[in-house]
């Protein structure tokens, strides 16, 4: 199978390239129009000198054709009367005005006047016309082609200077190690850049706090695993040695560290974005499993464990979500719920939105408490109870991977209400 490469793109780079092309756009346009210009005047200038000798000639001043010399070699203008043939061999049928005449396998510019009964020419051959018109033309056009070149020198050296500081914050993030995650500075930064700096000072932030959060967590999973194996080891050791030991003792241990295990498992899996197990199942029917598997723990606290509303339900279930989800709330309310009180269970949709709720009896959780319950090991209400501490860590994280939500929320009437609803699509 093909992948196609990255592309990769450099700003200096494209910058340079794109100010290139409309430099050299910028140099060809304006020398061809400089040149083009600079032709047409020259030409238009040669025109009027013709017309300036033809005005001193129609003055009234008298001249002697047969006595100038010229050098057709050079640029001299031929005054010359059509009568004659020296120095050069008009046509005797030329009309007054300007025009071009081929004589002696040569193109002249000539321009015919009439002057004291006769004609005259005025007459100028176009090969210097047009190395004088050429010439006049570079000498425009050079300066912006040379001012052109200049230009792109001088914004090549801008680019580089105003990028300069970019450069010089890749090459710090670049030097930093893993533990590098101080914020960026913006010191001479240009201003355009200086949102995706924030971007990334916010972002490292972030992943600052996630770093924490779990090196946090593996501290307290190691103190909370230690605990029970400590309990265990001197169980084991009490059974070794044949001491009074109690059998039962050790059997509630390992339950709890194997449910321990697999709740830190559970939320290990779910924090590193596993691949998820789908299939559409009736979230009525699971609720239904989790509260008679639960029921007997409810009957020896005698409390009334119930389903106060509950309708049908397809929905898909990704990686067993809802189980934990029912599981963790029922538990949780049959915990801390004193013997004899009541627990209502709710299942319905509500503005097409699987929606959960348990209502129980319980002493409900103080406000500082409120703001750390969704924390790992954090046991809520009460610290000697025997739970975990990752019962609502997991569900909230379940309702994060679910886009639904997760409220639980004090009653009125005392006790607590869990509260879950996720989209059913």
């Amino acid at each position: 199978m093909k992948h196609s490469a990255l592309k990769h793109t450099s700003l200096q780079r494209d910058l340079r390239k794109w100010l290139l092309i409309l430099v050299a756009t910028f140099c060809v346009v304006g020398s061809l129009i400089s040149f083009t210009a600079a032709y047409i005047q020259a030409k238009e200038l040669q025109d009027d000198l013709l017309e300036q000798v033809a005005t001193w000639l129609q003055a009234g001043n008298s001249i002697n054709t047969k006595s100038l010399r010229y050098d057709l070699d050079d640029e001299s203008i031929v005054v010359q009367s059509l009568a004659v043939t020296q120095p050069l061999q008009f046509p005797t049928d030329l009309e007054t005005g300007l025009g071009y005449v081929d004589i002696n396998e040569a193109t002249w510019r000539i321009l015919v006047v009439q002057h004291q009964d006769q004609l005259y020419a005025i007459a100028q051959e176009t090969d210097i016309r047009e190395k004088l018109a050429l010439s006049s033309a570079l000498a425009s056009a050079i300066p912006m082609l040379l001012l052109s070149l200049s230009l792109l020198v001088g914004l090549q050296i801008i680019i580089k200077r105003l990028l300069r500081p970019i450069n010089q914050l890749a090459a710090e993030v670049n030097q930093r190690d893993s533990d590098g995650l101080t914020r960026l500075h913006t010191d001479h930064v240009p201003e355009e850049i200086t949102p995706f700096i924030h971007a990334i000072n916010r972002l490292m932030g972030r992943v600052e706090q996630g770093i924490k959060r779990q090196q946090r967590f593996i501290a307290d999973a190691a103190h909370e695993l230690r605990t029970p194996v400590t309990g265990l080891s001197i169980q084991a050791e009490n059974l070794q040695n044949n001491k009074q030991a109690d059998a039962s003792n050790l059997r509630s241990g390992l339950n709890r560290l194997q449910s321990l295990v697999e709740q830190l498992l559970n939320l290990a899996r779910l924090q590193a974005d596993t691949p998820i197990r789908e299939e559409i199942i009736s979230a009525n029917e699971l609720l239904q499993d989790v509260v008679i598997s639960l029921h007997p723990i409810a009957d020896r606290k005698a409390q009334d464990l119930g389903v106060e509303k509950i309708e049908a339900i397809q929905i898909t279930n990704r990686d067993n979500h809802l189980w934990h989800i029912f599981q963790n709330a029922i538990s949780n309310a049959i915990e801390y719920s004193p013997e004899g009180k009541t627990i209502n269970v709710s299942l319905y949709e509500e503005d097409n939105q699987l929606v959960f709720i348990v209502d129980d009896n319980g002493p409900g959780i103080d406000s500082e408490t409120m703001k750390h319950v969704f924390e790992p090991f954090h046991r809520g209400r009460s610290h000697a109870n025997k739970s975990n501490g990752l019962g609502l860590a997991i569900c909230e994280e379940i309702s994060r991977k679910n886009r639904g939500s997760l409220i639980l929320k004090n009653l009125d009437q005392g006790g607590m209400r869990f509260r879950y609803q996720q989209p059913l699509a």
